[in-house]
C-alpha cells in the first residue's frame, strides 16, 4: 500500500540529524515510502543544502523537495507539503528524529486492519543529542477512547510518530497556520470535535530526539501563557474537561518556568 512521508526542515536544523533521520525511513525501513515530501521552510545552510542534494540525487522521484521562498512556520510548512503529498496515507515525521526498521510496516499493518482509524501514532523511545537512548518507554494511549480520556491532560499521541488518513484532513481541515509552541494541542482538538478517531500501536517505533537544549527552549512566558489560555477557554471549554483539566493546564504551565534541571528531572519522571 503506497504511503507519502511528510517532512519540513529548517536553517536551525543539523545536517547529521537529518542525515540519520533519512537513512531511518529509507535505508532501514523494512517497508519502505513510495513517495517524501520535504518542505524547505525558507533558506537552508550550505551544509543542509548539500545534504538535500545527496538524498534527492539518491532517491530520484521518490524524493520531493519543496522550497519556500521565507520561513513560514511548521503549520504552513506542512499544509504546503501536504497540498503536494499524492497518497491517502500520509506519515509525518521530523528531521531530528529516527524511526526504528519496523514502524512504516506496522502502521500500514495497522491502518490496513483499523479503516475506521483517521491517524495512528506510536509509542517511543527518546534519545539524547548523541543517539543515547535517555528513556526507553514513552507509552501513549491505544484506543480512541482511551485517547479522547487521555487528552484531558496530555496530548494523545506524539506527533512525529502519527501516521493520518487524508480523511482526518478532509474532517478536521488542514494544519493550523500556527502550531502552538509547546504542543500539538490545536491539531488533536480539531480533529476531536470533527470525529476524527484517534489511536496508537503499541509498540516503540520511533526515537523522538531530546537533546539537552530541549528544557531551555520551552521558558518564553508570553507564548506559555498564550498556550495556556488556549488550553484553558478553548480546548477544556470545548471538551467538557473541566477542573481536572484546567488543574492540569495549570500544573504543565509551572513545570515549565521551572529552572531547566528540575524540568528535567519531572519530564523523567512523569512521562
Amino acid at each position: 500500500m503506497k504511503f507519502t512521508v511528510l517532512m519540513s526542515i529548517y536553517n536551525k536544523e543539523k545536517p547529521e540529524y537529518f542525515n540519520q533521520c533519512m537513512q531511518s525511513i529509507w535505508d532501514g525501513q523494512i517497508l519502505k515510502p513510495s513517495e517524501i515530501v520535504l518542505v524547505q521552510d525558507g533558506s537552508l545552510t550550505d551544509l543542509l543544502n548539500q545534504a538535500v542534494e545527496k538524498w534527492k540525487e539518491k532517491l530520484g522521484d521518490n524524493f520531493k523537495t519543496i522550497p519556500l521562498e521565507k520561513n513560514v512556520g511548521l503549520g504552513k510548512a506542512l499544509n504546503v507539503g501536504l497540498s503536494n503529498c499524492s497518497n491517502d496515507l500520509i506519515a509525518r515525521m521530523d528531521t531530528d528524529d529516527i524511526s526504528l526498521p519496523n514502524r512504516f510496516k506496522d502502521q500500514i499493518d495497522y491502518m490496513l486492519n483499523n479503516p475506521d482509524v483517521d491517524v495512528a501514532g506510536t509509542w517511543t523511545a527518546e534519545i539524547d543529542e548523541n543517539n543515547n537512548v535517555i528513556k526507553e518507554v514513552v507509552k501513549y494511549p491505544e484506543t480512541h477512547k482511551q485517547c479522547l480520556e487521555g487528552f484531558i491532560c496530555r496530548n494523545p499521541m506524539s506527533h512525529p510518530t502519527v501516521m493520518f488518513r487524508r480523511s482526518f484532513f478532509d474532517k478536521a481541515g488542514n494544519y493550523p497556520a500556527k502550531i502552538l509552541f509547546l504542543d500539538d494541542d490545536e491539531m488533536w482538538h480539531k480533529g476531536f470535535i470533527s470525529g476524527c478517531v484517534f489511536a496508537n500501536v503499541p509498540k516503540v517505533c520511533l526515537q523522538f530526539r531530546r537533546a539537552s537544549d530541549f528544557y531551555l527552549r520551552r521558558q518564553n512566558v508570553e507564548q506559555l501563557a498564550a498556550w495556556l489560555r488556549f488550553r484553558i477557554f478553548t480546548v477544556n471549554a470545548d471538551m467538557n474537561h473541566g477542573i481536572r483539566g484546567n488543574f492540569c493546564a495549570l500544573l504543565y504551565f509551572g513545570m515549565q518556568l521551572l529552572p531547566s534541571f528540575i524540568k528535567k528531572t519531572l519530564y523523567n519522571k512523569l512521562r
